[in-house]
């Protein structure tokens, strides 16, 4: 049986048994809303992450940039070279990619 373990926002964790008797825990503390900007060619170049009602000019936004080869991702790349939340969604394209 599974239990909802909540932080009142409707986040948290989920815990419950597997059929073999075993312990899991799903951890739900990180649902982002997504936002995906796609190149000339159709390909998703950009992609954001965020809280759910972050406004796309307000600097709480997680952005990477996938890079391609022959139509496939070769790299995904963080904007500033950081996975920190402090970007805007709005400014994509100015941001250096590493």
């Amino acid at each position: 049986m599974a239990e909802q373990i909540s932080d009142g926002r409707g986040l948290g964790n989920k815990a419950g048994v597997t059929s073999d008797g075993g312990i899991y825990i799903a951890d739900f503390s990180n649902r982002y809303i997504q936002r995906i900007a796609y190149n000339a060619q159709g390909l998703a170049e950009y992609i954001g992450f965020a809280a759910p009602g972050t406004a796309e000019d307000t600097a709480l936004w997680q952005i990477r940039k996938l890079t391609y080869a022959n139509m496939r991702v070769t790299a995904v790349n963080f904007a500033s070279g950081d996975a920190n939340f402090d970007k805007k969604w709005s400014l994509k394209t100015e941001y250096t990619y590493t």
